[in-house]
Parts: structure tokens; sequence; C-alpha cells
């Protein structure tokens, strides 16, 4: 039967991982110290190991626990995304540690190589359910401090075969946090994904003094701004200003606008600017 406590250490390099997390059993005794801490309690008959005596453990079915008292069983994987998956939890917790240790993100191609994983469906469905785990459900409002960009873009491949103006692309709509190097304590006031910053000759985006804070993306039917507004006003701070958008200044999102700056309430000093391509 796993050890109680648990190491509270988290590992922050392959090497590190590979020390604290060797085999399934190690993951197993890590789960099982996180959920107990204090013991095996039942969760059916809420009788403690102590009073009961520690539960059934199987061979067969290392995450299963089944009470003295009751004989009813409980899995350490209830109530996560790892419950009733075929993949071991050596599996699942190599696949947490790449998903939330490389800053680019992978795809589900590459995720299947790099854990042996034979199907792509089940590649794509772990790496689902991880990205929704990491989501925040109390997640506060972006731009209570800086400038929110918004605007909306059609994501995929071309299409071929069906006219001219179809298109099978998913339309997405981002709304992204727009912070002054200056001001980013995250990184000691400067960007580790910019090492050399853009070219002098750089025509685009805001350059070197700029940096990316919080986003937020949603798949959306169309860019009509019934569709646009409420995605806006449920991710975004209330109470913003919206900077000009094709010389339109406004505190709705403007008809056939393309990009949309929001600005906080407090704190701006100097007046929005175009945003418009």
């Amino acid at each position: 039967m796993p050890e109680r406590g648990g190491s509270r250490h988290v590992p922050k390099t392959l090497p590190d991982f590979q020390q604290h997390f060797p085999n399934e059993e190690a993951c197993i005794a890590h789960l099982y110290a996180k959920r107990s801490p204090d013991g095996f309690v039942c969760h059916y008959c809420e009788q403690h190991e102590v009073d009961a005596g520690p539960p059934y453990t199987f061979v067969s079915r290392p995450t299963v626990y089944r009470c003295r008292n009751c004989k009813r069983d409980t899995s350490l994987t209830a109530g996560t995304i790892m419950h009733r998956s075929k993949q071991p939890l050596y599996t699942w917790f190599w696949a947490a540690f790449l998903v939330t240790g490389l800053t680019p993100g992978m795809s589900a191609v590459q995720f299947k190589k790099m854990l042996g994983i034979e199907r792509y469906e089940t590649a794509f469905q772990m790496l689902h359910k991880l990205r929704a785990a990491m989501v925040r459900p109390e997640r506060d409002p972006i731009g209570q401090k800086f400038p929110v960009e918004v605007d909306e873009t059609f994501v995929g491949g071309a299409t071929q075969g069906k006219g001219r103006g179809v298109t099978d692309k998913v339309l997405v709509i981002g709304a992204v946090e727009v912070m002054p190097r200056r001001e980013s304590n995250k990184w000691g006031g400067r960007d580790p994904n910019l090492l050399g910053g853009q070219l002098p000759t750089h025509r685009g985006g805001h350059g070197r003094g700029i940096l990316a804070g919080r986003l937020r993306l949603q798949v959306v039917p169309d860019r009509k701004q019934e569709t646009l507004v409420p995605f806006v006003q449920a991710n975004v701070g209330q109470a913003r200003k919206c900077g000009r958008t094709r010389g339109l200044g406004t505190n709705r999102w403007p008809r056939g606008a393309t990009t949309m700056r929001l600005w906080p309430s407090v704190g701006t000093t100097r007046r929005p600017t175009s945003t418009s391509r």
C-alpha cells in the first residue's frame, strides 16, 4: 500500500521528473498521497482506515481500493481526467509534464510520437482533456491593468474543390493583454521569447517594447456584432474604453471593424491609437 505524505517537490526538468516518477508504482504512490494525505477514507461509509483497517488492494487493479467495512471499491482516478482510461498513470504523468512544461505547446501528432501512443485518436483525446483541465473555472477577466486587443481570424488549411468563397476553416476570436515590457514583472523587464528583438525594418506588430499578456480564445459561428460582443463582455473587465477602429470611436463593437483595442477605465494617460489593418 502506498505511503502517506508524498513529495511536495515539483519536477522542472526531464531528469528530475524521471527521478521522481520512474515507474507506475511511483505515480500511484504520488496520487494516493495527494488524494488521501491523512490515510484512506471510504467515500461511501466514510470510515477511516484507523477504524476499519487498511483497504484491500488488488494486483490486477492497483488504483482501486476496497473498504474493509462496506466492501465497496474506490478508484484513485475517480473525478479526474484519468478515470477509466486504458493508458497507465505513468503515461498520463509524462503527458501532463510535457503539456505544461513546453511553452509553444505541441500537436496531437507530436504528442503521440513522444509518448508512444498507438492511435492518434487516443493522443488527441488525452491532449484535449489536459488542456481543458488547465483552465481555471474561477479565472478573473483580463484587462484589469493593461489594454486588451480583440480580433478574429480563420484557423485551418486551404479548402479545395468547393468553389470560390467556400471555406472549412474555423472562425476564432481572441482577446490578448498588451503589456509594455518595462511593466512586466514576470520576466524582470525582458521578453525571453524575443531575445534579439525585431529587425529595424519590421513594419508590423508592436516591436520590441510590447509583450503579450493573458489570452482568451473562443470558436464562434460568425463575425456578427451580436456574436462578438458577448465574448468581449464575458472575458474582458467591465467599464473599459474602446480605442479607435478604422477612425471610429465607440463603446460597442463597430460594424465592419477588424480589430478593436479596449483600454482600462483608470490609469490611462495617453489616447488610444488606431489598430485597424
